[in-house]
């Protein structure tokens, strides 16, 4: 690995970045050759052959894709971070993602670039392990565009050669690529979710396979939104959405919990509905299987834990209790477009799951009928294991017998 003192780090900011606080942060830890850039400044070096230098752009700025294009037609060209948000259709177009060697989320946090850069620079000019551009061809698919990326993976929109169909890859990011404990979880993931081919709520694998050293999979296309977009866009959801995603998601995981998996990340962002009103459930990251060891570290972003369940977070116990408690939070937050808890901060967020009970559906929402905060707040969200429905078939059957609690 180059020492950090010989690696120039060249900033180039924008809306989110503000370089001269950020290449003062770098000094501080060690990159002392770290520096602000302009525009002009930027254009200038992109251009050239620098292998001793790595380029951390704000994907917002607004001569980022001509950077980005330069990059792109450039054999030589040093490594690229971009510094964007996690839901990148705030960053137009989707394509541009796909022309960074490494990301950093917003607001910017000078650790979580030290982390990228440290990983670059570990690479001493070794480009084998790049991520597809652009327009580029993977087998029969071509790069389309950028739909998310986290937890040490890219989403990529990509068109299929084979039936013209619009198809989803997910690919592990350099990093990741490099820690054969996330290698080894991304290939649990394609196993557990081969468990369900055919089943119409999971989200389906189609194929997997290898791009310049990075794991691939590729999964089909949900032409509708997840749960989170849902509540970002309608506030809540109406009777007629909560019951199709209640009674969807219970039968999804009922069909997890018979082939004796724990999801353990039930949460809105994992949970889509098609336009055709068809609820699937996707993000089998961090799935168990009760023999199994936990796979859990995260070497990427922390997430708030807003539908982690308190035995969890006390002792790591696992059941299918889990994912019975992170369904009701998921409920909760489409029925009332807040989460259980509000928290500043995960260690707030942790001690209000173990010690405070959630206001009543129907405090925030007075139509609700209370059928249903018997269901969400006192069954499925309770602290006790124990006390919430003993299977999601049975779930399913308190959730035939509320048929007539419409709102």
């Amino acid at each position: 690995m180059k020492p950090r003192a010989e690696v120039h780090v060249e900033v180039l900011g924008g809306p989110n970045v503000y370089a001269p606080n950020l290449c003062g942060d770098l000094v501080q830890l060690g990159y002392s050759r770290a520096r602000p850039l302009t525009v002009p400044q930027t254009m200038g070096i992109v251009k050239g052959s620098r292998p001793d230098s790595i380029l951390v752009v704000d994907a917002q700025n607004s001569d980022v894709e001509a950077i980005c294009r330069e990059l792109h037609g450039n054999p030589d060209a040093m490594p690229l971070i971009l510094a964007t948000t996690y839901d990148v259709d705030t960053c137009k177009p989707m394509g541009r993602i796909a022309q960074a060697d490494e990301l950093v989320s917003v607001p910017v946090v000078a650790e979580e670039v030290l982390a990228r850069l440290d990983i670059l620079t570990s690479q001493a000019g070794e480009r084998d392990l790049r991520l597809p551009r652009f327009g580029e061809h993977i087998e029969q698919y071509t790069i389309a565009g950028t739909i998310a990326w986290a937890a040490g993976s890219y989403v990529f929109k990509v068109h299929s050669d084979v039936g013209d169909e619009i198809q989803v890859m997910k690919m592990l990011s350099q990093g990741a690529s490099r820690d054969e404990s996330l290698v080894r979880r991304f290939d649990r993931e394609l196993q557990m979710m081969d468990d369900f081919r055919g089943n119409d709520r999971i989200v389906q694998v189609l194929a997997r396979g290898e791009f310049a050293g990075h794991a691939y999979c590729v999964m089909e296309y949900v032409d509708g939104s997840d749960v989170s977009h849902i509540i970002a866009n309608r506030g809540r959801g109406n009777y007629d959405t909560v019951a199709n995603v209640a009674c969807g998601l219970a039968e999804a995981l009922n069909a997890v919990h018979a082939a004796e998996i724990i999801h353990r990340n039930i949460k809105p962002e994992n949970v889509f509905v098609t336009k055709e009103d068809a609820v699937k459930l996707a993000g089998f990251g961090i799935a168990l299987r009760p023999h199994e060891s936990r796979l859990t570290e995260m070497n990427w972003a922390i997430e708030m834990p807003r539908y982690t369940p308190p035995e969890i977070l006390m002792s790591g116990t696992v059941t299918a209790a889990t994912d019975t408690y992170s369904y009701g939070a998921t409920l909760y937050h489409l029925i009332t477009g807040r989460s259980p808890f509000e928290a500043d901060n995960p260690t707030d967020m942790i001690r209000a799951h173990m010690t405070q009970t959630p206001m009543a559906l129907s405090e925030c929402r007075p139509e609700v009928p209370q059928d249903w905060d018997e269901l969400i707040v006192n069954r499925c969200l309770a602290k006790n294991p124990e006390d919430r429905p003993a299977s999601m078939a049975e779930l399913l059957l308190l959730l035939d017998s509320m048929a007539d609690a419409r709102f």
